[in-house]
């Protein structure tokens, strides 16, 4: 987007997400948030081809440490397998495989069907993805010779530069690239990554683990609100109700719960100072934020700082 001129922050707000995650490519983000940002800077912009240049725009290296742990494959094939084996250490619903046949194999990834906004475009970015992890190993010059996408009708894909030569099959289960057998073996090449270390936090497998990791990085930036956690979640506020009292939970508890965690994560810090905790929670008034703290923990966030230091 940056490269584009596309003005990324104001999208990352109407989107719902958080502004670090510009500078943390292992912050978790709500797949269907990040699919409609793709959709939305496509169609305000003009882009009808903006998940290709998103993924031609970047590197492996960019996605932090995902990318990293992909390019310390041994082979090609180990890497596909990674990511096969591996990927729900980063992605709640994503999946990718290899179909094996006797010249070649398919290199695939499933889509998310409960999503539809920004589907085509994610998988452009996706197709991009898998073909840079081919020429990791091949070279940047490779080119598959044949791809799958789950698009019914694909512009984008007609004259684009990255595709030249490559026979299109439309409407498939799965976006797919055709891999030739001899590439399986080849070695990465061995360059040392700052960005080795794995992610520190992988997707929760439950919808308030999951609400949680979403919306612990809008604090101070978006009011803590049922609607707006309805609308991370794709459902209605009345559905997100019914669907947390299976867990036995209500809304307002989660977001205390959410708001709690976070204060006592910034209370470990000395240098921070409470009225700015207040503030990064979201709170106008830290008198506020004393008296909910005071609830929830039975002290004031002072006398809880003070108890860290003891225990230290």
């Amino acid at each position: 987007m940056k490269q584009l001129g596309v003005p990324s922050r104001s999208f990352l707000n109407r989107a719902r997400l958080p502004v670090e995650w510009e500078s943390n490519p292992d912050a978790l983000v709500a797949d269907a948030r990040l699919w409609w940002l793709l959709q939305d800077v496509a169609d305000r912009e003009g882009l009808s081809d903006f998940g290709m240049r998103a993924g031609v725009g970047g590197t492996l290296a960019d996605i932090g440490g995902f990318g990293a742990r992909l390019l310390a494959s041994v082979s090609l094939l180990d890497a596909m397998q990674k990511m096969a084996l591996g990927i729900d250490d980063h992605s709640s619903d994503a999946r990718f495989g290899v179909t094996p046949g006797n010249r070649f194999l398919w290199f695939w990834r499933q889509g998310i069907p409960s999503i539809d906004a920004g589907r085509d475009q994610a998988e452009q970015y996706i197709l991009v993805f898998m073909i840079q992890l081919v020429r990791a190993v091949a070279g940047p010059d490779w080119m598959p010779p044949r791809i799958r996408l789950r698009a019914i009708d694909a512009d984008w894909a007609l004259g684009c530069p990255l595709l030249d030569g490559t026979q299109v099959e439309l409407g498939a289960a799965t976006t797919a690239v055709w891999v030739p057998n001899p590439l399986l073996s080849c070695a990465f090449p061995r360059k040392p990554s700052p960005c080795a270390a794995p992610p520190t936090e992988s997707p929760a497998r439950d919808l308030p683990g999951s609400l949680r990791q979403a919306l612990t990085p809008l604090l101070g930036e978006q009011p803590l609100r049922l609607e707006l956690a309805a609308e991370i979640a794709g459902m209605s506020p009345r559905t997100l109700e019914r669907r947390l009292a299976d867990d036995s939970l209500t809304w307002r508890r989660l977001a205390e719960q959410i708001l709690f965690d976070a204060a006592t994560e910034m209370l470990r810090d000395p240098d921070r100072a409470i009225i700015e905790i207040a503030c990064d929670l979201g709170y106008s008034d830290p008198a506020n934020f004393s008296r909910a703290f005071r609830r929830w923990a039975g002290s004031p966030p002072s006398a809880y700082r003070e108890a860290l230091r003891a225990s230290a």
